[in-house]
C-alpha cells in the first residue's frame, strides 16, 4: 500500500476546554517566550516539537503577524471563547518526497517554499470555510512545522460570534478540502484541458461532421439500433433509463467507431489519464479512503467521452428519423403525443436504403445548411 502524498485531519473543542485558554495564552508570546514556555501547553506539546523549527503565526492576509496584530488575533479568539465557540484544529501533512517531486522541498539546501504552504493553507481554509458555511463569520491562524519527519501545517479557527454548536464536518468537506490542498501543489490544469479538448474535439467534434451512414461497417449498427429506440423522442439521449437496453450495441458501434477513425486519439487520451491516475495515487496513496479520491479518475473520464459521443450518434439517429419522415411525406412531431411506428417506418427505410444514398443524403444536408446560411445572411442585414 502506498503512502500519501498529502493527509488532512482535523479535531475540535469546547470553549471550556483547556485547551482552548492554552492555544489563547500561546498566540501573542514572544518568540523567546514561546521558546521557554512552549512545553506548558499541551495543546501544542504533539506537535510543536523544537520551536526553532516552527514559523510565525500567519493568517488569511498576513504571512506574518507582528506583536500587535498577535494582540487583535488574540482578543477575537478571547471574544469567541466568552461567546461559547468551538475551535476547530486543523492538520495538513506532507510526504517529503512529495514536496521535493513538486518543488516545494529543496532537499540539498533544506529549503522549504513556505509561502507556497502558506497559499495552500489559504485555498484549503477558503473551501473549508465555504463548505461549511463559516466563511462568513470564522477567522483563523495557522503555523508550519518542520520539528518532525514530515513536514505539516496547523491551522487554528474560531468564531468571534458562533453561528453553530456542531464540531463535525462532512466527508464532502474533508474531500474538498485534501482535493484542494493536492490541486494546489500539483496544478494538473493544463493536462485537464487537454484530456478535455481530445475528448470534445478531438473526438466527439469531428464525429458531428461525419455521417455514419456514409460507413458500410457502422451503417447496419447504426441503423439496428435506431429500430429499438423509444417511440419518445424525447428519451433519445444517452443518460435516459430507457436506453440501457440498447447502450450495449451502443457501445460496441462507439468502439468500432474510435477504433476506425481515432486510434490514436484514444492511445494518447489512455496514456494522460494512466499518467494522471498514477499522479493522483501518488497524491492521496491506496489506503482504504484515500483510493476514493483517483480510483474513478480513469473511468469517469471515459464514461464522458461515451456519453458525449453516445449522444452525438443520437442526434444523428433523430436527424436521421426525421429526414425518413419527410420521404414519407409526414409531419415530424414536435412531442410525445405525436408518436409513430418505428417498426414500420424502419423497415420502409431500409427497403428505400437504396435509394437513400450518398446523393440524397448530402441534397438533404445542402439544404439545410443553404437554409442556414439564408438565416444567417438575414441576420447580419438586419444588423447594418
Amino acid at each position: 500500500m502506498s503512502s500519501p502524498g498529502v493527509i488532512v485531519k482535523y479535531r475540535y473543542t469546547a470553549a471550556s476546554a483547556n485547551e482552548f485558554q492554552k492555544y489563547i495564552d500561546y498566540i501573542d508570546r514572544s518568540e523567546a517566550v514561546r521558546k521557554d514556555n512552549v512545553k506548558k501547553y499541551s495543546m501544542f506539546n504533539d506537535y510543536m516539537g523544537n520551536p526553532e523549527k516552527t514559523s510565525a503565526l500567519f493568517t488569511q492576509d498576513n504571512d506574518q503577524l507582528n506583536r500587535s496584530e498577535k494582540r487583535i488575533v488574540k482578543e477575537q479568539f478571547e471574544q469567541a471563547q466568552a461567546n461559547g465557540s468551538l475551535m476547530w484544529q486543523d492538520v495538513i501533512s506532507f510526504d517529503t518526497e512529495f514536496l521535493i517531486k513538486n518543488g516545494i522541498y529543496d532537499k540539498t539546501n533544506e529549503l522549504l517554499d513556505d509561502k507556497k504552504l502558506m497559499e495552500v493553507t489559504r485555498n484549503m481554509m477558503g473551501v473549508m470555510l465555504k463548505k461549511e458555511g463559516l466563511d462568513q463569520s470564522a477567522i483563523w491562524t495557522a503555523a508550519i512545522h518542520k520539528n518532525t519527519k514530515h513536514f505539516h501545517i496547523h491551522v487554528a479557527t474560531v468564531e468571534p460570534i458562533p453561528t453553530r454548536e456542531r464540531g463535525k464536518r462532512t466527508q464532502g468537506t474533508w474531500k474538498a478540502s485534501r482535493s484542494k490542498v493536492v490541486n494546489s501543489i500539483m496544478d494538473r490544469s493544463a493536462q485537464e484541458i487537454e484530456i478535455t479538448n481530445i475528448i470534445r474535439q478531438g473526438i466527439v467534434g469531428k464525429k458531428k461532421g461525419m455521417p455514419t451512414l456514409h460507413d458500410k461497417d457502422l451503417k447496419k449498427m447504426f441503423l439496428g439500433i435506431y429500430d429499438k429506440l423509444p417511440e419518445d423522442r424525447r428519451k433519445w439521449s444517452y443518460a435516459y433509463n430507457e436506453l440501457n437496453h440498447i447502450k450495449p450495441e451502443l457501445h460496441q458501434m462507439m468502439d468500432k467507431y474510435l477504433a476506425k477513425y481515432h486510434g490514436t486519439d484514444v492511445k494518447k487520451l489512455d496514456t494522460l489519464l494512466e499518467k494522471e491516475s498514477q499522479l493522483k495515487l501518488e497524491a492521496y496513496g491506496s489506503g482504504k479512503y484515500d483510493q476514493n479520491f483517483y480510483k474513478n479518475y480513469k473511468s469517469g473520464k471515459k464514461n464522458d467521452l461515451y456519453q458525449r459521443l453516445g449522444n452525438a450518434f443520437l442526434k444523428e439517429m433523430r436527424m436521421y428519423d426525421k429526414t425518413v419522415m419527410e420521404m414519407e411525406g409526414k409531419r415530424y412531431p414536435s412531442s410525445a403525443a405525436n408518436k409513430f411506428d418505428h417498426g414500420r417506418a424502419v423497415n420502409l427505410s431500409l427497403k428505400r436504403m437504396d435509394k437513400l444514398t450518398k446523393k440524397s443524403y448530402e441534397s438533404w444536408r445542402n439544404e439545410q445548411a443553404y437554409e442556414r446560411l439564408q438565416k444567417a445572411i438575414e441576420r447580419d442585414g438586419q444588423g447594418l
